[in-house]
């Protein structure tokens, strides 16, 4: 009886485990990036919901560090601008989920963290001695993910326990790369498990060796049918490893994806067509790539043959489903029948960042913001705010989670209604646990604060590397100089060279005021500026700043008389100047408290309402002055204009660094403008600054 009491003892043990297992993995989970080894970013899993609302908020003390550096400002051979990123398979914490339970790596503090899904609510931690990039795999009850310190990683989904740990490629030499130490063969693809099998790459230079691998899921060794370890030479495998049948793709980030054998790691050569980090493997066998090294296309190939049977001009991103394919672009989202290929709908859409598909609901992310459309017809659903950029989405149990670039995971779900503002929802974070400090967080905007945002709306300028993009799509001569105007009013025009650059994260154009500026109208009578009241709002970083100088307005002194209006600086101060046809005369000037500081950037907002002006700085009021009253006293001639300001005799000029500008036809109300720079700050690094000198000297 003893042998037959311990196998039922065994037998118990294997029905517990198992069950363990199937508790944490279960039809409705998003096991791996992007939903499953396809990457088709669909599941079954619907969202049945007229709108949503949040019910956590996770913030990591440390935003995300990306392995590269965004693209290049312009392709000077072309001559095209408005490049995408070709690498950007790691701008934030991709999220996984299976059964109650939520998992992503960490760029910013080389660890796997998971949450419980229904609270936020942190469980445990395993760290690394690299940046984890790439989500992790969940499947049999463990976790699997790879990291830049040269290794692939198998730990328990309950805990975090330790399973097993790869082999590193070479000797563990390390170099430097966008700011951190990383192995020579880190494990940027993560971890593909399909039935038994653990698949993963690793390598980073191409003169180097790469290793693509196979091992045994539970073991990590490379032993048993399937298993290889095969060296590859002058390959460099970036991004999410996908499978189909017989073959596994290795995205390549600037170049086109790579594909091997599945069963023995063989090369078998590279796709035709475009690079980037978005593929996807349909399932007819084909990969859709991109966004290519242009402003935007995705290449439909053969995985079989790898030769390019189409492409499709404008995508960025795409998701599969079993009928359609969806692709978004940067204005457009559009349905494409999977038979037939032809556009079932086009409608427009502004967030271009993901896109995923859960039900019969299309779901896509974008700046502060995600929406959702049908999948039938491509109406809108509903739309609403979050808290950055959202690059990461996935849907488990009808809950969809957000990740963003601020370093923020977003829980929402379904509700009938959008949600009223009452309190914060629920937010959990490391920094409590680490005792890090976190800046203050920004506040995202709720569907009504959007709605409001765009009320009295007459101008808004936002500069992006899309810009000439935008204004090609948009049919405007001279695109190529073109700054949109996202109201569709008053496209500006860049005059000089457009020197683009990114400053601490943010994207925005060098002005001089000499050689370059931005031109929004030279006919003041055909677009007047408001005058009965207004809001002029910036963000902007001064560089250099001579006596006097223009952000934007519309401002003409002469001998005889001070017209129009003008916020801008003044040697180290911010200024508002302005005339109007009551009250004093001449004009007025507002003045900040606040010192200008090369290389930092501020929000500058001067608002008039008819009888008061205001000033503000960084969300707080520096002056205001009810001298003037009445419409202002708008010039007839001259220029509306950034970056410069013309009177008849000099252009008094800055170096200045624009972001982002909105003119209002109302004044808008000086808590709106305070939450609005809540919203954005964090985005504006603030330069390091050392104090120089001898320790002796300051004690």
């Amino acid at each position: 009886m003893a042998p037959v009491e311990g196998i039922s003892r065994i037998m118990r043990v294997l029905i517990v485990v198992g069950l363990l297992q199937c508790s944490l993995l279960a039809a409705g989970d998003w096991p791996t990036y992007r939903g499953d080894v396809r990457r088709t970013g669909y599941t079954e899993d619907g969202w049945e919901g007229a709108a949503a609302e949040t019910v956590w908020t996770f913030r990591s003390p440390q935003r995300p560090q990306p392995a590269w550096p965004g693209p290049a400002r312009w392709d000077s051979w072309a001559n095209v601008r408005g490049l995408g990123a070709m690498r950007n398979y790691d701008p934030c914490f991709h999220v996984v989920a299976a059964g109650e339970r939520l998992f992503f790596g960490s760029s910013a503090d080389d660890s796997v963290h998971c949450l419980d899904a229904k609270s936020g609510g942190h469980l445990w931690t395993f760290t690394t001695d690299g940046p984890v990039r790439i989500a992790p795999t969940i499947a049999a009850g463990n976790v699997y993910f790879g990291s830049d310190d040269g290794h692939a990683y198998c730990v328990r989904a309950d805990d975090g326990t330790l399973i097993w740990k790869s082999p590193p490629a070479n000797d563990a030499e390390q170099i430097l790369n966008n700011g951190r130490f990383v192995s020579l063969a880190p494990c940027r693809t993560g971890v593909l498990v399909d039935g038994d099998l653990a698949y993963f790459g690793l390598g980073l230079l191409p003169w180097q060796d790469a290793v693509l691998m196979a091992v045994d899921a539970r073991t990590g060794r490379p032993d048993g049918p399937g298993c290889f370890v095969e060296r590859q030479v002058g390959l460099t495998m970036e991004g999410a490893l996908l499978a189909k049948k017989s073959h596994l793709v290795a995205p390549g980030g600037r170049v086109p994806p790579y594909v091997f054998d599945k069963f023995a790691g063989t090369y078998q050569g590279q796709l035709e067509g475009s690079g980037g980090s978005s593929v996807v493997v349909t399932d007819q066998g084909h990969v859709l790539c991109g966004p290519g090294n242009k402003t935007g296309w995705i290449c439909e190939t053969n995985i079989d043959t790898r030769k390019q049977l189409a492409s499709y001009v404008g995508p960025v991103a795409a998701a599969v489903t079993p009928t359609h394919r969806i692709f978004v672009s940067r204005t457009r989202l559009s349905a494409v029948d999977a038979v037939n290929g032809q556009t079932a709908w086009d409608v427009a859409c502004p967030h271009h960042l993901e896109v995923i598909v859960a039900g019969q609901t299309v779901i896509t992310g974008g700046d502060d913001a995600v929406a959702a459309f049908s999948l039938d017809d491509g109406r809108l659903l509903w739309e609403t705010a979050v808290e950055g950029r959202a690059f990461g989405l996935a849907v488990t149990e009808g809950w969809l989670f957000v990740s963003t670039d601020a370093g923020v995971i977003h829980c929402l779900r379904p509700c009938d209604e959008a949600p009223a503002i009452t309190a914060e929802p629920e937010t959990s974070n490391l920094a409590a646990a680490s005792g890090a400090e976190r800046p203050e967080p920004s506040v995202p905007t709720s569907p009504q604060q959007r709605a409001e945002e765009k009320r009295g709306l007459v101008g808004h300028w936002l500069v992006h590397r899309e810009m000439s993009a935008l204004a090609r799509r948009r049919g405007l001569p001279e695109a190529e100089q073109r700054l949109s105007d996202l109201t569709g009013r008053t496209h500006a025009l860049i005059r000089g060279p457009v020197s683009l650059r990114e400053v601490g994260g943010v994207e925005a154009l060098e002005l001089d005021g000499e050689t370059n500026s931005i031109v929004i109208s030279n006919d003041l009578e055909k677009v007047a500026p408001p005058r009965e009241a207004l809001t002029a709002e910036v963000w902007v970083r001064i560089d250099e700043a001579n006596s006097e100088g223009g952000i934007i307005g519309c401002f003409e002194k002469t001998k005889q008389s001070y017209q129009g209006w003008l916020l801008g600086c003044h040697q180290s101060r911010f200024v508002f100047t302005f005339a109007a046809e009551g009250g004093a005369e001449g004009p007025t000037r507002l003045k900040s408290q606040t010192t200008i500081r090369p290389g930092h950037w501020y929000h500058v907002a001067a608002t008039y309402d008819g009888e008061t002006a205001t000033l503000l700085i960084n969300g707080e009021e520096e002056d205001r002055s009810d001298a003037q009253t009445g419409p202002i006293d708008a010039p007839t001639s001259g220029f509306y204009e950034m970056g410069v300001y013309h009177d008849r005799r000099l252009a008094p000029s800055a170096l200045w660094d624009v972001a982002r500008s909105r003119v209002y036809e109302h004044a808008v109300a000086a808590a709106d403008i305070t939450r609005r720079y809540r919203e954005k700050h964090d985005r504006f690094a603030v330069p390091i600054e050392l104090e120089i000198g001898p320790a002796w000297l300051s004690s």
